[in-house]
């Protein structure tokens, strides 16, 4: 069974989410962070952790133990996924499948092998990624 996952800053990545989880008739979850960014602490604190891959606090709006397989969709943050995406993979399942949807304004990222590396250090199945203009 699968379940569409997400974190979204700015409501592009949350477009995306609810549109694959119609489309595909998949359950969709929710992922915030315990104590928000706005749009300065995002720049300050937040884009750091990301090229740092470091986790951040975060609330996951569903049981994601039911699940094998996720497709997730996250924001970029200076060429990187957000932290969330850090906490995330942290909190998934070992062996989970993962289809990894990564929205920027630009639509590519330059970190894409070092996404990948870092999934597989928590025994997560990458099995597709994907850079989406958003």
């Amino acid at each position: 069974m699968t379940a569409v996952v997400y974190y979204s800053f700015t409501g592009n990545s949350r477009k995306k989410a609810e549109e694959f989880a119609k489309a595909s008739g998949s359950d969709l979850i929710e992922i915030t962070m315990k104590k928000p960014y706005g749009k300065l602490s995002s720049f300050l604190k937040g884009c750091p952790k990301a090229i740092a891959r470091k986790s951040v606090p975060i609330n996951i709006g569903g049981d994601i133990k039911k699940y094998d397989s996720f497709t997730v969709f996250m924001p970029v943050w200076a060429g990187h996924p957000a932290p969330p995406f850090n906490s995330l993979l942290e909190a998934l399942p070992k062996g989970s499948s993962v289809e990894l949807y990564l929205c920027s304004g630009g639509g590519e990222t330059t970190t894409s092998e070092k996404t990948k590396a870092f999934c597989e250090s928590f025994d997560i199945k990458l099995n597709g990624y994907k850079d989406i203009k958003a």
